[in-house]
């Protein structure tokens, strides 16, 4: 998403700068009308955190290293060019106007030193087991609220319903504990899990991810799966099959496998849990889901017919990366991405 900071000096508005998807061109006017603009980039960790701004010759203007929950080092060996630009924890613009020192996350703001948000979540009556004001389920290090929304599924893949948080994750909803709950609430009940930390039945994979496919419009419409549905399969350690459905296509190493079957498209999703190859991270969140299984192997490999055996399977990681989807997939999702794409 593009956006155009500037301010206003009586009435003659001056362009400050222009915000781009990883980082910004920094505007100055040389007429009324006519500006030259600089280019700088950002290099994120994991959590999307913005750690270094490095102009378009590669060297780096700001330095920023944070405490878990996003307070910047204030120590001067690690930081550097500190008021060189604003966006910082989680990509979040850090407002210091009178004195403030809080993060911008659209609906509420963040302060980092007290850990928590400056107002109750809208919908705390569906966590009324944490705190209304706790930030990433005091779990930083995992946990980061980039935009968008929760999805809720059963541990059968019946989906339940959209939550107003800013993320676009999966949850597993134990209905029996959120039942229980009801009657005889206790502090130890966990009544959503990350689906990433969940290991389902292929069947119920299934029922997520098509019912995450079907969310998907125009041009991208997945509207020709084989027998409607994606296949899955379940495997341990990259070796054990534990369950499979919709006949899937399972290969080593590979996440999602797409292509032409009859008068359909056959997407498959092998779901790895256990060992190094453990790959639940990618199916995540709404958008790892999309990007993967609706643009790549969907589209790309299924519509287009593009892969390895015409050569051009670059060009599918190329539609994948430049779909909408992406801007909003896990940092870990992109990191597997951009290695998957370096074979072709």
């Amino acid at each position: 998403m593009n956006k155009i900071k500037s301010r206003h000096i009586g009435i003659l508005i001056v362009l400050l700068a222009m915000l781009f998807d990883g980082g910004y061109a920094k505007a100055t006017p040389i007429s009324s009308s006519t500006y030259n603009f600089s280019y700088y980039y950002y290099n994120k960790d994991h959590l999307g955190n913005n750690r270094e701004v490095v102009n378009s010759g590669g060297t780096v203007q700001q330095v920023t290293n944070y405490y878990p929950f996003g307070t910047p080092y204030t120590d001067p060996n690690a930081v550097m060019g500190s008021n060189v630009q604003q966006y910082k924890y989680n990509g979040k613009e850090l407002v210091t106007m009178h004195g403030l020192n809080t993060y911008d996350y659209g609906a509420r703001q963040y302060d980092p030193i007290l850990c928590r948000w400056d107002r109750v979540d809208p919908l705390c009556e569906k966590k009324y087991w944490q705190s209304p004001y706790t930030y990433g389920q005091n779990n930083p290090i995992i946990f980061v609220d980039p935009d968008g929304k929760d999805d809720y599924y059963t541990s059968s893949g019946q989906f339940l319903f959209h939550d107003q948080e800013e993320t676009d994750r999966i949850f597993i909803r134990n209905t029996y504990s959120e039942g229980m709950s009801k009657i005889a609430p206790t502090a130890w009940q966990v009544i959503d899990t990350p689906i990433e930390n969940m290991v389902l039945s292929a069947k119920a994979y299934s029922n997520i991810f098509t019912n995450v496919l079907s969310q998907m419009e125009g041009e991208d419409k997945v509207d020709n799966l084989y027998n409607n549905m994606v296949s899955v399969g379940v495997t341990f350690c990259d070796e054990d099959v534990k369950s499979i459905y919709n006949s899937p296509v399972l290969r080593e190493d590979v996440n999602a496998v797409g292509g032409r079957e009859d008068n359909s498209i056959k997407v498959t999703a092998k779901v790895n849990y256990g060992g190094y190859g453990d790959n639940r991270y990618m199916f995540s969140t709404v958008s790892n889901i999309q990007n993967l299984l609706g643009v790549h192997e969907y589209k790309g490999h299924g519509v287009l017919g593009w892969g390895s055996a015409k050569g051009n399977h670059h060009d599918v990681y190329m539609l994948q990366m430049n779909h909408p989807t992406w801007n909003r997939t896990t940092q870990k999702f992109k990191d597997s991405i951009i290695d998957s794409s370096k074979q072709y």
